[in-house]
């Protein structure tokens, strides 16, 4: 109830009167995160919220298309990046601990490099056929045009660090600043560009580095869909909220980051302690077979599993081995 209403409550910050259509243009960037959500390769669940956000712009496409879907060419190399990681994982991917949903879904069912190649292709394919999202045009963003809307030279905010992670969220957002020009706006929908994003980096760079009360550069897909939800005028006598209001989604989505928090923790130290000769190959063996069960998904979190999903305890790992330790196919 406090989530719904905290969505109506900043539809209502809005100017009432242009409430019910998005009167102004606007192009949305999307990332790769985003972009596989939308493919479902991040799970049933992140596909229903991204198809939410998919609706919305629909819906405001339909009398006359005033929303675009854009991937920069640096997401697009990011992804083929990913595949190609994927090829490399393909002979190996039995013997390794793989918590990437999405690479895991890539995986799924290949027998070759080729038909890891045709995922590829189908991906951006079904990207545009079925949802108009293209590659952004050739644009040189290092021309002396953009020269003073440049932010990627500016000092690394304080309490960032200087790595190439926030110097890749500098970039999108220095992209979307130069994009802009001089167009200021508090009104997102009016922004003209924006950055589509889950990278909490990038989100909080964005928000220390826009200008005075204006749009920030990016935003999460869940804000943006909520925005258009009540920009269209879904706010008013609707009882069908977007789906990211649902406490259940956020719990999930909550849940889903510590168990995969946990399985690289616990992969990481167990990795140092058989290096060390604390474990034997057998006890080494029995714990990676513990972590390939435990997943990380939010489609399988439950009510009634969701304790034993989230148990990482020492006397748990051991119980478990005691049950598999017979069993050769496992540790094979």
């Amino acid at each position: 109830t406090i989530r719904e209403g905290s969505i109506l409550y900043c539809g209502l910050c809005y100017d009432m009167s242009e409430i019910g259509s998005i009167k102004n243009h606007l192009t949305l960037f999307l990332d790769t995160e985003i972009l596989f959500d939308i493919a479902g390769y991040n799970g049933t669940l992140y596909h229903k919220v991204a198809i939410d956000f998919i609706n919305q712009v629909d819906a405001a496409n339909r009398k006359k298309k005033m929303i675009s879907l854009k991937y920069f060419e640096d997401v697009k190399t990011e992804i083929d990046n990913f595949f190609l990681k994927a090829e490399e994982l393909l002979d190996k991917n039995k013997a390794m601990i793989i918590d990437n949903h999405a690479m895991i879904e890539i995986l799924n069912g290949c027998k070759s490099k080729s038909d890891i190649r045709e995922k590829q292709h189908k991906l951006f394919d079904m990207l545009k056929r079925n949802y108009k999202i293209v590659l952004d045009e050739k644009i040189d963003y290092y021309s002396t045009k953009y020269h003073k809307y440049n932010l990627e030279d500016k000092d690394i905010p304080k309490d960032f660090v200087d790595d190439e992670d926030t110097r890749e969220a500098m970039k999108f957002i220095s992209h979307i600043n130069k994009l802009r020009g001089d167009n200021y706006s508090k009104d997102y929908t009016n922004c003209k560009y924006l950055l589509v994003t889950e990278t909490r980096r990038v989100q909080e760079l964005s928000d220390m580095m826009r200008i005075s009360e204006n749009c920030s550069y990016a935003l999460p897909m869940s804000t943006i869909t909520n925005i258009l939800w009540f920009k269209l005028g879904h706010g008013f006598g609707k009882t069908t909220f977007p789906l990211n209001a649902d406490i259940s989604y956020k719990a999930k989505r909550i849940i889903s980051g510590n168990i995969s928090n946990q399985i690289n923790t616990v992969y990481n130290n167990i990795t140092e302690e058989y290096r060390a000769g604390k474990l034997n190959s057998d006890e080494f063996m029995n714990r990676i077979i513990f972590l390939r069960d435990k997943t990380p998904s939010p489609d399988v979190i439950k009510s009634d599993n969701v304790d034993d999903l989230m148990d990482f305890s020492y006397e748990t790992i051991r119980a478990y081995e005691q049950g598999i330790k017979n069993s050769e196919a496992l540790l094979k």
